[in-house]
């Protein structure tokens, strides 16, 4: 999704602490990822349908130029 709408996909410096926190909590109960694939795809969905509102309310609208 990032790549799509052209966010930064660098890898952070402190991308291994992210992932060491997530192996702790898969660890902990291995549900843990379903419920947070499950929370990413709602929250991605929630973006997509924004942007593309954003995206084709842009498209309908009259230009400037129109306007005169």
């Amino acid at each position: 999704m990032a790549q799509y709408y052209g966010f930064d996909t660098h890898i952070k410096e402190d991308s291994a602490a992210y992932l060491k926190s997530w192996l702790s909590n898969l660890k902990e109960d291995a549900k843990f990822i379903r419920t947070v694939l499950l929370d990413v795809k709602k929250a991605a969905s929630i973006i997509t349908k924004r942007i593309d509102d954003i995206s084709d309310s842009a498209s309908t609208e009259p230009s400037p130029l129109e306007l005169c």
